[in-house]
């Protein structure tokens, strides 16, 4: 299906109209179904460390993200081909994150918990113009919202007024 996905993605994205700015948006689901095409079940790199259910789903996961990675490289190099990558902004993220008990409460997948492993999600801003920096403060996918809004929209209500969230920046 994100295969799929990508291929229409990437087919409307050279159809366009070039003059016209554009939104798009991506969800990828291989990490949450666990699925990827064949061929990563032999990769050393993605083995189980044993045959324990867990450990099984684990590198299964791995690999399901290593092929989401591969179509994120795609995205970017398309943007890049198509002279876009300098005037589009990127955002990259997950809804949640997975716990295969790493907590040690028994926790498993995500919606089981309320741990990091299941809250902390990575949150990749690529923002021609700005400056690259790793902030370590504590976000919510509620701020990316007015991050847009004010920085790249021109909006100038207040948050609050559309908004739970915050400017990143």
């Amino acid at each position: 299906r994100d295969q799929i996905m990508l291929q229409e993605w990437q087919d409307w994205l050279v159809q366009r109209d070039a003059a016209k700015p554009f939104f798009g948006f991506l969800f990828f689901d291989a990490t949450n179904a666990q699925q990827h095409p064949p061929g990563l079940e032999t990769d050393p790199e993605f083995q189980p460390e044993n045959e324990q259910e867990l450990s099984l789903k684990f590198a299964n996961y791995r690999r399901s993200s290593r092929f989401v990675d591969g179509l994120l490289e795609s995205v970017v190099a398309q943007l890049n081909t198509l002279g876009l990558a300098d005037n589009t902004v990127v955002v990259i993220t997950s809804d949640h994150g997975e716990e295969f008990d790493e907590s040690g409460a028994g926790l498993r997948d995500h919606g089981s918990g309320y741990t990091r492993y299941q809250l902390q999600v990575p949150l990749v801003i690529h923002w021609p113009g700005r400056e690259s920096k790793i902030f370590d403060h504590r976000s919510s996918h509620y701020d990316i919202v007015p991050t847009l809004m004010k920085n790249l929209l021109g909006c100038q209500n207040n948050p609050s007024d559309y908004s739970s969230g915050h400017d990143l920046f």
